[in-house]
């Protein structure tokens, strides 16, 4: 079974929409959010789903620091995929060498031009 985390920070419509999709999947659960914003809907829609969230705020820390705790908490909690949904952060080249599991962005409202 894969223990899946979710990163997200803002409304948190993907967030819930990849959550619902794994409801019922008896290989692979949504186990975490990680929010960077105590402010962001997507905690409320964590707790209406009963998944724990643990918050990271990086103005309180150097990034470098907030990200080795991020680190932490997916050890703790045997994460073994992340998807990115909207999360507002960047993640520097200390964070993806530091962990050895899969990433999947989700990327929406996306607009491109052929050049």
């Amino acid at each position: 079974m894969a223990k899946i985390a979710i990163f997200a920070s803002g409304n948190g419509s993907n967030f819930e929409a990849i959550a619902k999709k794994f409801i019922n999947d008896l290989e692979n659960k949504v186990e975490l959010l990680i929010c960077n914003n105590e402010k962001a809907f997507v905690i409320e829609r964590a707790n209406k789903l009963e998944i724990p969230y643990e918050l990271v705020i990086y103005q309180k820390n150097k990034r470098e620091q907030a990200e080795a705790e991020i680190i932490n908490i997916i050890k703790k909690y045997k994460i073994d995929v992340i998807f990115l949904a909207g999360y507002m952060k960047i993640l520097s080249s200390y964070f993806f060498r530091s962990i050895d599991i899969p990433i999947i962005i989700i990327v929406t409202n996306v607009k491109s031009e052929l050049i």
